[in-house]
């Protein structure tokens, strides 16, 4: 008998197969006046990790977190009834995050990881109009 004890990648825990930001209502009046609504925050709970310490020569120290979905201004597009206004997401730092662009994690050792984001919803250049909007955002964590 041989065997290999391998060090596993993180188990994304959200409860659901799909999680959902409920963004709420803004009126047109406040988005024309400032450019934004309220920031929605959400997290991506990673559990039962096995990232090494740096002098650990473990297959993998840091993790990247990649969200992608269609684009509009460099924002997240919305589709539905609305016009001219976009996702904007944000890390916990407030440091903006853009469609297909990947942002490292780094952290000595934990088993649990919990990733911190906002949601707001940003004029564009398009001609704002009311009505309903969603979108599709997904994400892919990397082991490196």
């Amino acid at each position: 008998m041989e065997g290999v004890i391998l060090s596993s990648a993180c188990d994304i825990t959200t409860g659901d197969s799909d999680q959902t930001v409920a963004m709420g209502s803004e009126t047109r009046g406040h988005m024309r006046r400032t450019g934004q609504g309220e920031p929605h925050p959400f997290s991506i709970s990673l559990t039962g990790c096995a990232l090494a310490q740096a002098d650990d020569p473990a297959p993998w120290q840091v993790l990247q977190v990649t969200f992608d979905g269609e684009r509009e201004d460099g924002l997240f597009r919305v589709g539905g009834m609305a016009s001219g206004v976009a996702l904007e997401l944000t890390d916990s730092r407030g440091a903006v995050i853009r469609p297909g662009e990947a942002v490292s994690y780094r952290q000595a050792a934990a088993d649990d990881i919990r990733l911190d984001y906002y949601l707001t919803l940003k004029t564009t250049t398009r001609e704002l109009m009311a009505g309903d909007y969603r979108a599709v955002i997904r994400y892919r964590v990397d082991y490196f």
